[in-house]
């Protein structure tokens, strides 16, 4: 293996590598608390343990940019644009919150689907954040994952 700086390996095969680097991916039927989507029920990764399946947070070890996915299939129909899902970032150092990404839903059996990346700092975390759906059980259509990009 190479490093370089301290901060950046290649493996023998090429890869560009840090050690635990962090990344996680769940599926399942998740609950909702407090209006976040957490419990998934199957945590199949969780490299260095920085997502919290039970809160449904994934807060940042090391400041650098991230990618997130998502997918939730929904229950029941809505009436209008108030019943949506998004990935929310909390900024640490300020206390405010912001959307990275974010889908509405009206057709039952919708399955809401997003991704996004963003820049997080040590400390910040991301989750999962709806208003007004219900889920609909389902293992490979409910998942949350996400990664350090670099």
């Amino acid at each position: 293996a190479t490093q370089a700086a301290g901060r950046l390996i290649i493996n023998n095969d090429g890869y560009v590598t840090t050690p635990q680097r962090p990344y996680f991916s769940a599926n399942g039927n998740p609950s909702i608390t407090n209006n976040i989507v957490t419990s998934f029920a199957n945590v199949h990764n969780n490299n260095g343990s920085h997502y919290n399946n039970s809160t449904g947070k994934f807060t940042a070890p090391v400041a650098g940019f991230y990618h997130f996915s998502f997918g939730i299939w929904c229950n029941a129909s809505g009436s209008n644009t108030s019943k949506h899902l998004q990935l929310m970032k909390y900024i640490n150092s300020s206390g405010n919150t912001s959307a990275i990404a974010g889908v509405n839903h009206i057709t039952q059996y919708n399955n809401l689907n997003g991704s996004g990346g963003t820049h997080l700092e040590v400390g910040d975390y991301v989750y999962l954040h709806q208003t007004g759906i219900t889920i609909q059980a389902s293992t490979p259509r409910n998942y949350f994952s996400g990664y350090l990009v670099g």
